[in-house]
C-alpha cells in the first residue's frame, strides 16, 4: 500500500517551512533536494502557496499530488500512469500541444517518438522544474520542445498557441486531465482557446444588437426581459440555463456557431457554465456576455468560471453584489435596480377580500437557499456561530468575513473541522440566511396585533396566532390581482441588499397601492422625496406608519398613487432592458 508522508507547510517569500511530526526541517525555496523525503514546497502566484507531495514510484517516475482548495489532487492515476500516457498519444502526431505536463509520464511517452515540434505549459513551478529536469537528462534540445510556466492565462501564453497552431495546423492538442482539473484557472481559458484555433470561427464586431442568446431556467423577470427584447425588434433564442453544467469546449463553440447571436444574457449568471467555457468563447469570437444579478454573485458565480479577461457585463441589483462581481473577475460591473414589467403588473381589480388589510406575500427562505445550505443545517455548531453574528448583521445589513468567523470558531472553542472547506466558504451566506429569517419574523411580531395576513409557504411555528397564513401565490398568475387589491404592502427587503429596496415596492407601486419599506441608501435616490411617508426606521415606525394607513384611505390612495407615477417613469423593465442596451453600445 502506497502511504504518503503527513505534512504542514508554511510559505513566505523565498523561505519555506515543513513540520513533520513534531520536527521543523527548513530548506531553500530553489533547493528542492534539501528538503525532507517525499515532501515537495512551491510557490505558486494564483494561489499564494502551492503544496505538492511525491509518492513513493510507481513506474519509474513518482507521482505527484498538490493540494488545492478542495484538497489533494493525484495528477496521474497512481495505478497505471504509463499507460494512461500512452492512451493520450496512441494517434500519433508530429507536432504536439502538451496542456498540462504532470508528473513526467506523458513527458517521458513523448520523447519516444521523436516529435519535430512540441509545446507545453505547466501550471505548477514544481512540475515545472520535474519536466526541466526530465528533458535535460535525456539531452533535449530547447529548440524542440519549448517548456513554460503559466501561473495566469494571460495575452502570452494565447500569442503562442496561435502562432504554434499557424506554424503547425496538423499538430495535435494534449489535455492533461489530472494536472488541468487542479488548475482551472490557468487551463481551462487556454483549452477553450485551443479548441477555437481550431474552428474557421471569425471573430465578431457587434455594432448593433440585434439577436440576443437568453439562456433561461423559469426564474422570475426572464420572461420580462425577453419581451421586452423581442418589443424592440431583437430576436430571442432561448436556451436552457448552462449554469452548473458542464459544457465541452466544443460544445460552447457549436452553440455560438449554431445560433450566431451578438450577446449572450442572462439573469443570475445562468449563461455561464461551471467551467467558464461559454464566456470564453465569447470573448474569443467577439460576442458580447452579460448578465443580470439579482441575487449575491457568490451564490451564483464558481472562483474557476470568471476572469477578467473575458469582458464579462455584470448588472447588479445591489450595492451588495458589486465586490463580489469585482473578486470573481468580472470586468465591467454596473448598478441596475429591480423593475417591475409595467404590462403585467397595473392598477386595477383586486381582491375585495384584502381591502384594509395588512399584507405580506414572501417565504421564510428561497428554494435555492434550502439547498445550498442543507449540510450546515444539520449541524448545531452553524446555528451557534450564526447566533454570535446575527444581531450585527441584522443593524448593518454586511456578511461577516471568514476570518471574524473563524475567530468567532476560536473564541467559542469550536473545532473548525467540523465543518468541511465548503462549509466554511458558505458560512458567512448561511449567517445571513438566518439572520433574514429572524429580521422578517421579528417585524411581522412587531405589527401581529394588526392582524396582518402573510401569503408564503414555511411560516407554520414561526408567527403568533394574530397573523393569518395563507399559501405562497404565483408571481404571474396570482400576484398582479392581489398587489392591486386596496391594502398597505410590506416589503421586508432581504438582507442581502444594503442600498436599494426589494421587488415589493415596484410592483405593488405599479399597481397604485402603497408598499411600506425599510428607510435604506439609495431608496431617496429612485423616489425622490415624493413618498417618504412609505420608509420606515425601524420596528416601532413600521408600526405606527402601518396603523395610520390602515385607518386612512385617502392617504392610502395618495401615496400609492404617487408610488406608481415614479414607478411607470422611472422604473419598468423597460428602463432597465435600455440600460442594458445602452450600456453595452457605448462600450
Amino acid at each position: 500500500m502506497i502511504k504518503s508522508i503527513p505534512t504542514h507547510f508554511y510559505y513566505n517569500k523565498t523561505k519555506a517551512w515543513a513540520l513533520i511530526g513534531n520536527k521543523f526541517a527548513f530548506n531553500q525555496y530553489n533547493s528542492f533536494q534539501k528538503a525532507p523525503r517525499g515532501v515537495v514546497m512551491c510557490p505558486n502566484k494564483h494561489m499564494e502557496i502551492e503544496y505538492c507531495e511525491v509518492f513513493p514510484k510507481v513506474g519509474e517516475l513518482p507521482v505527484v499530488k498538490v493540494k488545492t482548495q478542495l484538497g489533494w489532487k493525484t495528477l496521474d492515476s497512481l495505478y497505471n500512469p504509463e499507460k494512461d500516457a500512452q492512451e493520450l498519444l496512441k494517434h500519433g502526431g508530429n507536432a504536439y500541444i502538451l496542456l498540462g505536463c504532470g508528473s513526467g509520464y506523458l513527458m517521458k511517452e513523448l520523447l519516444k517518438r521523436n516529435p519535430e515540434r512540441v509545446l507545453a505549459i505547466t501550471g505548477s513551478d514544481f512540475l515545472y522544474k520535474k519536466n526541466i529536469k526530465l528533458l535535460q537528462n535525456n539531452n533535449i534540445l530547447t529548440s524542440q520542445i519549448t517548456l513554460l510556466h503559466c501561473a495566469h492565462p494571460s495575452h502570452e501564453f494565447f500569442k503562442k498557441l496561435r502562432n504554434f497552431s499557424q506554424d503547425f495546423p496538423d499538430g495535435k492538442a494534449i489535455t492533461h486531465i489530472g494536472e488541468c482539473q487542479t488548475f482551472p484557472h490557468i487551463f481551462n481559458p487556454l483549452r477553450m482557446y485551443v479548441e477555437y484555433l481550431k474552428h474557421n470561427f471569425p471573430q465578431r464586431q457587434t455594432r448593433k444588437i440585434k439577436k440576443v442568446l437568453f439562456p433561461q431556467q423559469g426564474f422570475f423577470l426572464e420572461p420580462d426581459v425577453e419581451e421586452e427584447l423581442k418589443l424592440r425588434g431583437i430576436e430571442v433564442v432561448t436556451e436552457k440555463s448552462f449554469a452548473h453544467t458542464s459544457v465541452s469546449e466544443a460544445q460552447a463553440l457549436h452553440i455560438l456557431e449554431n445560433h450566431s447571436p451578438d450577446i449572450i444574457f442572462s439573469i443570475n449568471n445562468r449563461g455561464s457554465d461551471r467551467n467558464g467555457f461559454m464566456a470564453d468563447a465569447c470573448s474569443f469570437t467577439g460576442i458580447v456576455w452579460a448578465t443580470w444579478f439579482l441575487d449575491s454573485p457568490s451564490f451564483l458565480v464558481s472562483d474557476r468560471e470568471c476572469r477578467k479577461e473575458q469582458g464579462r457585463w455584470a448588472f447588479c441589483w445591489d450595492v451588495a453584489g458589486i465586490e463580489p462581481c469585482q473578486r470573481l473577475g468580472f470586468e465591467k460591473v454596473k448598478m441596475l435596480p429591480l423593475a417591475t414589467n409595467h404590462r403585467l403588473f397595473k392598477p386595477g381589480k383586486g381582491k375585495d377580500e384584502l381591502t384594509g388589510k395588512l399584507v405580506y406575500v414572501g417565504s421564510p427562505s428561497f428554494g435555492d437557499e434550502e439547498r445550498y445550505f442543507a449540510s450546515l443545517r444539520r449541524k448545531p455548531q452553524a446555528y451557534r456561530i450564526a447566533e454570535l453574528f446575527q444581531n450585527k448583521v441584522i443593524a448593518e445589513r454586511l456578511l461577516p468575513t471568514l476570518h471574524e468567523i473563524e475567530d468567532a470558531l476560536r473564541q467559542e472553542k469550536i473545532d473548525k473541522t467540523c465543518f468541511t472547506q465548503s462549509e466554511i466558504q458558505r458560512l458567512p451566506a448561511f449567517i445571513l440566511y438566518t439572520a433574514n429569517l429572524i429580521y422578517r419574523v421579528n417585524a411581522l411580531r412587531a405589527v401581529a396585533d394588526l392582524n396582518p395576513i402573510v401569503f408564503g409557504d414555511g411560516w407554520e411555528g414561526l408567527l403568533p396566532g394574530q397573523i393569518t397564513i395563507l399559501p405562497y401565490v404565483d408571481y404571474y398568475r396570482d400576484l398582479p390581482a392581489l398587489y392591486r387589491s386596496d391594502c398597505v404592502h410590506l416589503s421586508l427587503t432581504h438582507l442581502q441588499m444594503r442600498y436599494y429596496p426589494n421587488q415589493r415596492i415596484f410592483d405593488a407601486g405599479a399597481c397604485a397601492r402603497p408598499v411600506l419599506s425599510e428607510r435604506l441608501p439609495g431608496g431617496r435616490e429612485l423616489f425622490g422625496d415624493e413618498v417618504d411617508d412609505l420608509f420606515y426606521r425601524d420596528n416601532d415606525e413600521l408600526h405606527e406608519k402601518a396603523a395610520v394607513l390602515l385607518e386612512n384611505w385617502a392617504l392610502r390612495h395618495e401615496l400609492g398613487q404617487k408610488l406608481n407615477n415614479l414607478v411607470q417613469a422611472r422604473h419598468t423593465i423597460a428602463h432597465r432592458v435600455e440600460t442594458i442596451l445602452s450600456s453595452i453600445a457605448s462600450s
